[in-house]
């Protein structure tokens, strides 16, 4: 490739965020710099994952509406305060945000320096005040991300887990006592009873019949969490069926040997890198030690997925409606090259049926504490035939990259503390030419302001560049960004 000469423009934008308006006028108000993805354990049970808290210093903080689903406390969480009980309706729990003490049992409980924190408007409990407040013994690791919960009453999901063992036993003789008492819980079965969604659709016109049935099946099998796709439209091109059998754990997938946060065979995405390569779907497989919910690529990030014919998708980023898309015969939605704001970006996916079907899934995606700890490596390597299906029956039609193999490998090494050395591997077929290209850069931080340099470069010839700043700023967030081809 000749090389491109040119200098891209510089862009800047100002996107509006919270304020800490409900907060009391000495509360100390968190930055995105200490933004943490965290997951809630008991001994036994998984309580919750993707939790946003923020580290302070020698401790760990955890926002308050976040806490309160993983807990399953009856306490409702408002803009403005939080209201309930927890564990009997005599344990009582008020607490307003502009105010500097909370009720606890109809008594008025100071709040001490230290337990309470803001993320803008949101307040952040530390582990002293969960600890003192809950009647709950808290451990932190940071390593794996993990808040450990230990309670002399039993939480509602460990009463939950004790009502479901009880009925197991009434319903199957077979099961053994032991493993009913005994078993942990397992986030991964050997075989589920699959969630399945489908969609027949048959038009006549003019003596010609043309049939199809899609249908869209999630549940666990093998240990590992699927999802297969199921395509029938032959008219089109179309017919196979795409699968994924994986899983996603911050403490490792295998038990054993390197932490591995994520495996997958089937259906699966390559990395992307800003420069080179966007991500891409197709039979193959990917591994990674990557922390979870951070995104390939510093400032935006894509997300995809199977959508039946008929049905359409909304997402949302932090309650504002991005786009929409209405599932075709591909049987896919992709929303590419997201906008990420620096913090916590909470997308929601509304999907609606054409019989007034409704579902919601949630994926929150991390931007701030990207640095990798100084010494440490992180990867995700990947491997793809271009949108080919798992199997197939006929060869979908399309462009003549479809079926190309796709290799991707991203990397990511801490240099020191607040310094990360990130480099990438892309090798695709682009239209009827294998392009292959090597990238290398650098993120910083100084304050709460995000600082990277990318490079990319072809083999044969060519090369790309790129430098920009991200600062997060009481309104929302500044970027600014110039690129050179």
């Amino acid at each position: 490739m000749a090389w491109r000469a040119g200098i891209g423009g510089l862009a800047f934008g100002l996107t509006t965020g919270g304020v800490a308006l409900g907060a009391p006028p000495n509360a100390t108000i968190l930055s995105g710099d200490d933004l943490l993805i965290l997951e809630a354990r008991t001994e036994r049970l998984l309580l919750g994952e993707g939790l946003v808290g923020h580290d302070i210093g020698d401790d760990v903080c955890v926002l308050l509406p976040d806490l309160m689903v993983a807990l399953e406390f009856a306490i409702t969480v408002t803009e403005v305060q939080a209201e309930g009980w927890f564990y009997s309706e005599k344990r009582t729990f008020f607490y307003n945000f502009d105010a500097e003490e909370i009720q606890l049992r109809g008594d008025v409980v100071p709040i001490e320096d230290g337990q309470v924190f803001f993320d803008f408007d949101i307040p952040c409990l530390s582990r002293q005040a969960i600890e003192q407040w809950f009647d709950l013994e808290v451990e932190f690791e940071p390593r794996q991300s993990l808040l450990r919960f230990r309670s002399d009453i039993a939480l509602p999901a460990e009463a939950r887990r004790e009502r479901e063992l009880r009925q197991s036993r009434l319903s199957s003789r077979s099961q053994s006592k032991q493993a009913d008492t005994d078993a942990p819980h397992l986030p991964y079965e050997w075989v589920t009873a699959p969630l399945a969604d489908l969609s027949l659709r048959v038009q006549h016109e003019k003596g010609d019949t043309n049939s199809s049935l899609a249908a869209l099946m999630v549940g666990d099998l093998l240990k590992t969490s699927s999802e297969f796709f199921i395509n029938t439209n032959v008219d089109v091109g179309r017919v196979g069926i795409r699968g994924r059998l994986g899983r996603r754990s911050h403490k490792g997938v295998f038990g054993r040997g390197p932490i591995i946060t994520e495996a997958a065979i089937g259906d699966v995405s390559t990395p992307a890198t800003r420069l080179s390569a966007q991500t891409l779907p197709g039979r193959g497989v990917l591994l990674s030690n990557r922390r979870l919910w951070r995104p390939d690529v510093y400032d935006e990030t894509t997300l995809r997925g199977n959508l039946l014919p008929g049905w359409q998708v909304e997402i949302y980023r932090n309650d504002q409606l991005l786009s929409f898309q209405i599932g075709d015969d591909e049987g896919r939605y992709e929303f590419v090259d997201l906008p990420l704001l620096f913090g916590t970006n909470r997308f929601v996916l509304e999907f609606y049926g054409p019989q007034g079907q409704r579902r919601t899934e949630v994926q929150v995606v991390s931007v701030g504490q990207d640095q990798v700890p100084e010494g440490e490596m992180e990867f995700t390597v990947a491997v793809n035939e271009q949108r080919v299906p798992t199997f197939f029956v006929d060869q979908i039609v399309s462009d003549p990259a479809t079926g190309g193999l796709r290799f991707a490998a991203n990397a990511a090494y801490g240099l020191k503390k607040n310094l990360t050395l990130t480099s990438a591997v892309q090798s695709y077929q682009l239209l009827e030419d294998r392009v292959d290209f090597f990238d290398l850069g650098l993120r910083t931080a100084v304050g709460s302001t995000g600082v990277f340099a990318d490079s990319s470069f072809q083999s044969g010839g060519g090369a790309a560049f790129a430098v920009g700043a991200q600062r997060e700023i009481k309104a929302g967030l500044v970027t600014a960004q110039t690129e050179l081809f």
